[in-house]
């Protein structure tokens, strides 16, 4: 049996997002997750795509800023099901430095 797996491009811009687009942010909806590649600028419109309660995995290719700026807004949505961020090893205790306040909610303080 054939998954059909639907690619949303969210962002594709460089260094910063302009009138013609976002930064890097790639949905995909498997029968299965939702995957999200980068959390750029492009991140703030998944809302408007995940629809039902699949679990949500959003990798991090690294931590330049076009690749990570949306992070600030991931309080902004009030998914039902948890999303895993995935990066790679040592990476996490970069992620809990940027996702804190003053810039916004600390992991532990989101609702997902």
């Amino acid at each position: 049996m054939d998954e059909k797996i639907i690619i949303t491009f969210l962002g594709t811009n460089g260094w910063y997002a302009t009138e013609t687009g976002h930064t890097t942010c790639v949905l995909m909806d498997t029968r299965n997750s939702y995957i999200i590649l980068d959390a750029g600028t492009g991140i703030y419109k998944i809302d408007k795509y995940i629809t039902n309660d699949k679990p949500i995995y959003l990798f991090l290719s690294h931590f330049h800023l076009e690749h990570i700026c949306g992070l600030h807004i991931l309080n902004k949505f009030h998914f039902r099901q948890e999303m895993t961020i995935c990066c790679y090893h040592g990476g996490k205790k970069l992620l809990e430095n940027i996702v804190k306040q003053p810039y916004t909610l600390a992991l532990t303080d989101l609702s997902f």
